[in-house]
Order: structure tokens, then sequence, then C-alpha cells
């Protein structure tokens, strides 16, 4: 062992030693003992053994050591380890066990006071408006009644004002000729036809030739018809027009011997149900004859009207009638009359 002047390095040798059974070294000779001999003497005293030079290791282990003693740091294995005895563990307490258990009477009680607030609402409401589900509010029925009184007036209003009854004058038409009052398009229901009279209809319909459809004087209506008035049915069927392009087809003969024109009568109202093949023609009544005619209780006060005057070598006339040209008679109480010119003046 090295032999060093501070006292540090001699304790530290001087335990080295003692650890490993050796004997303090001792001081160097001084100069007379060794020009004298005395060195060999000295050697000659002490016994020669093998010295036991102690590893690194057990050197480290055996130091003290200076430093001071760290805390150990607690490990993630030491916090798992339990006690030997027996202990209580405390659980903390699980937030959806008390939600289940703090909420979920309070979500009971929360819809119940919905349930009861929503049909304490819906009584409220049915009290103060009843048929307010429904629609039957009484605003609502007050709404339907006075539309029904108003109609009812409306209807008495109409029943106190005298019969309008029309009269149509037509006059300068050509000799012999058919004067002709459009009564609707077919499927058309024509009013007030007298029953048991000679009716004469013509049926037309672009690209068809016209075809007269005629009710015999003495025919047997239907007593069951439309508001328990007597009803007959017309049915007329066209057949295809075989002229040229701007020529105008013949125009259906009448019967022979007849001498009646139709919409002439003392008999009860009827209806005519009248159809047609094609759909969509136009149903004509024969009404008079010229040159001069009165078409009379034929056409509505407040409706306006179509007359045809057809005559001899192709002469067609249409002429429009509007409900305004109507006025009162002054020979006739409750009467409204009218005037048209065909402008065919017999020379």
């Amino acid at each position: 062992f090295e032999v060093s002047e501070t006292r540090e390095d001699k304790a530290v040798s001087r335990e080295l030693k003692a650890i490993a059974g050796l004997d303090p070294t001792p001081p160097p000779p001084t100069a007379s003992q060794a020009d004298s001999g005395e060195i060999d003497a000295l050697l000659a005293d002490v016994p020669v053994s093998k010295p036991v030079v102690p590893t690194r290791d057990e050197i480290k282990r055996r130091r003290p050591s200076r430093e001071p003693a760290k805390p150990k740091q607690p490990s993630i294995a030491d916090d798992r380890q339990l006690p030997t005895e027996p202990t209580k563990i405390k659980r903390q307490p699980s937030i959806t066990g008390e939600n289940k258990k703090v909420q979920g009477p309070s979500n009971l009680v929360f819809i119940v006071l919905v349930l009861v607030f929503l049909v304490a609402g819906a009584a409220a409401l049915w009290t103060l408006k009843p048929g307010f589900f429904t629609g039957r509010t009484p605003e609502k029925l007050q709404e339907e009644k006075e539309q029904v009184e108003k109609e009812r007036q409306r209807i008495a209003a109409l029943n106190a004002i005298p019969q309008c009854r029309t009269s149509l004058v037509v006059s300068d038409a050509p000799e012999e000729s058919e004067i002709l009052v459009r009564v609707g398009q077919a499927p058309a229901d024509i009013a007030n036809m007298p029953v048991g009279v000679r009716l004469e209809f013509v049926a037309m319909a672009e690209g068809f030739a016209p075809k007269r459809a005629v009710v015999p004087l003495g025919t047997v209506w239907d007593a069951n018809g439309p508001n328990g008035k007597p009803r007959f049915e017309l049915a007329v069927q066209l057949d295809k027009s075989k002229v040229k392009p701007g020529q105008l087809d013949a125009w259906p003969a009448a019967d022979p011997g007849a001498t009646e024109v139709g919409g002439k009568g003392n008999g009860p109202p009827g209806v005519v149900h009248a159809i047609s093949t094609p759909k969509g023609a136009e149903i004509w009544l024969l009404a008079g004859l010229g040159p001069t005619s009165s078409v009379d209780d034929l056409i509505a006060c407040d409706a306006d009207v179509d007359v045809l005057v057809v005559g001899s070598k192709s002469f067609r006339k249409r002429v429009h009638v509007t409900a305004a040209e109507f006025v009162a008679d002054a020979i006739k109480p409750g009467w409204r009359i009218a005037r048209t010119s065909i402008g065919q003046k017999p020379k």
C-alpha cells in the first residue's frame, strides 16, 4: 500500500490493512539505519506472508459510504402490493351507480310531471276551446252558421224577385231560314224544355257533318229526373266530314211535313240530357223560322246567347247577343226583351 502524507489517505490505508489482516506498515528507515545494514535485520524480523488483495467489488461493499443514503423511490410493484394482514379496501363510489340511484327517480318524476302538465294543458284547452283538436271550434261553427244564413237569405231574395222571362226577336233573316239557339255542349243538361211537344236539335262538331236529332211529339219522358223533373236522353252520333277544306257540309234536311219548330208548347218543364259522338259537340235548338221569329222563355235573364241562322244556298250566320242587350219590356211587365237583325232584308 502506498503511504501518503495526508491524514485521510493514512486512515484509509490503515482500515484496508486491518480488513486484509496486515500489520501497519512501519515508517521508512532513516539514513543511518540504511548505512549500517539494519534494513536487513528489520526485514528478517518481519514474517514474510503473501498479502490478500481484495477485489474492487469487495472494496466497494466494505468501504463505508460518505454520501447520505438516497431514499428509495416508490415503484409500481410496491404500490400494487397489499398488506398481509386483513384490511378493508375502500372502493371509490361508481359514478354510474350514483347516477342510477340518484338520477333514476328524478328522471321518472320529471317524466310524470311533464305528462301531468300535458294532460292538464289539453284538458284546459278542451275546456276553453272545445273542438280545437278536431277543427270544430266555436269560431268555425259560427262562421259556418253565418255562411248558411247568408246563402239562405240569398235564395230567399231570389225567390222574392218576380220570375224573369226573356224574349229574343230575330229579324231580317232569309225567307224560310232556320233560326237556332245554342243550348249547350254535349254532354249537357238542357233545362226548361216543354214535355210532350216536338223538339228539334242539331249537333255540330269541327271535322264532322252536322246531324239533326228529333224528340217526337207525345214521347214519354222519364219521370224520375233530377230535382223531380221529367228527363229525356238524347244521343247523337256524327259522321266524318267528306267535303274539301274551306267548304261547308250540307245542312241536314228537316222532317218532311213537319210544321212545328222545337221549343214551343205548353207542356210542363223538363230536362233533356244530350250526349254526342264525338264528345263535345255543340247542341243547337231549332227555335223559329225566318224572316222574323221570337224566341221566348228559352234564354236566362243573366246569360249571353248565340244565335245561328241557316238559309238556302249555304247561307249561315252566327250572332252573339249579350245579357246587357236585354232590357225591360214596356209592354209586358216582368219580361226582358232583346232585338237583333241578321241584315238580310227582303228586296
